[in-house]
């Protein structure tokens, strides 16, 4: 892999990885307050983490917010991905930033996107090595 190429997946993580940081935060500090920020984090971390996959994996993608378009790109190229159950995570990109379409998930559902978040950065990260 050329340096150029692992130096762009390689900011695809660190951009995922501040969102699962701050949902982490935002767990620790008040979650009852920011549930659907949480989501939106979340559905963030996992849109760059399935992205950066597909870089990886050198495949054009539309600049979607849909987790499952994303996720049967990746399935493409491993059957791991094929299996994962993302709910309703994708409504977090971009419905959340307006008042009259927010959705608030409870903490059972908050906490499940973390989980959702935590396992596709586990699992992009198991599938891209560095020479």
């Amino acid at each position: 892999m050329n340096q150029d190429k692992k130096q762009n997946i390689l900011n695809w993580f660190a951009k995922a990885d501040e969102d699962l940081y701050a949902t982490e935060i935002l767990f620790k500090h008040d979650p009852n307050f920011v549930l659907n920020v949480i989501g939106f984090h979340c559905q963030q971390s996992v849109e760059k983490y399935l992205k950066a996959f597909l870089i990886f994996k050198e495949h054009d993608f539309d600049y979607k917010h849909n987790l499952n378009y994303l996720l049967n790109l990746c399935s493409d190229f491993d059957i791991e991905f094929k299996d994962i159950e993302v709910g309703n995570l994708s409504r977090f990109a971009v419905d959340q930033r307006y008042p009259d379409e927010t959705y608030e998930p409870n903490l059972e559902e908050a906490s499940g996107y973390l989980e959702i978040a935590k396992a596709i950065k586990k699992l992009v990260r198991s599938k891209i090595l560095f020479d």
